[in-house]
């Protein structure tokens, strides 16, 4: 039986699909294939040609030659900022695409991020996870895990939040040990509400 064809992207194939994303998102129409030339530093539209086939191919963008410019992006590319701490608040830098739109079924996020420390296990995240994240205005609601960052050390945290009598928290769930809860204040921001997960092994 034959093999089937991979449905991911290299890495270049990932940086032209975001670049359209983002002019699409700045303009309200597609970019020009000299336009996407410039961006590559290519020479060649047939390079752009074969680049624009091979993502309506696989599933990540439609076009529709009656149109001018036109072209929607159906699958948006993730993008992983970096690793967020569950537990002392260390981060590594990352930063790189990830594909794995495929897995994900009813959320847009903004990012994702990779999970150090076990300070939420209990709550099913593990050190190694990669949580997705929608970026939110305003405050969450008591229960949402979410993703905050310590303007003191320049560290980000998930934790889920809490309001207990009116004050905001920032509580850990950890099957291993006991974390106290974090108090929200003005050194702390919500940045984004937790909205799927990727395991790369059990």
């Amino acid at each position: 039986m034959p093999r089937r064809k991979t449905k991911g992207l290299t890495p270049k194939q990932r940086e032209v699909l975001k670049f359209i994303q983002d002019y699409i998102l700045k303009n309200g129409v597609a970019p020009t294939y000299r336009e996407i030339l410039a961006f590559l530093g290519a020479s060649s539209i047939g390079t752009v040609q074969r680049y624009i086939q091979t993502l309506e191919e696989k599933g990540y963008i439609e076009r529709d030659p009656g149109k001018h410019r036109y072209m929607e992006i159906k699958k948006p590319p993730i993008m992983l900022e970096g690793s967020v701490s569950a537990g002392t608040g260390v981060m590594e830098e990352i930063r790189s695409p990830l594909d794995v739109i495929s897995i994900i079924k009813d959320t847009s996020p903004d990012f994702a991020l990779r999970v150090r420390g076990n300070s939420m296990t209990a709550a099913g995240i593990k050190p190694g996870d990669f949580v997705f994240a929608k970026e939110i205005q305003g405050s969450p609601m008591s229960g949402d895990i979410v993703i905050a960052y310590n303007r003191k050390d320049g560290t980000y945290l998930i934790k889920r939040y809490k309001v207990v009598d009116g004050m905001p928290y920032l509580v850990s769930e950890s099957l291993e040990e006991e974390y106290p809860p974090i108090p929200i204040d003005d050194n702390i921001d919500i940045v984004a509400i937790a909205t799927g997960l990727f395991r790369t092994r059990l």
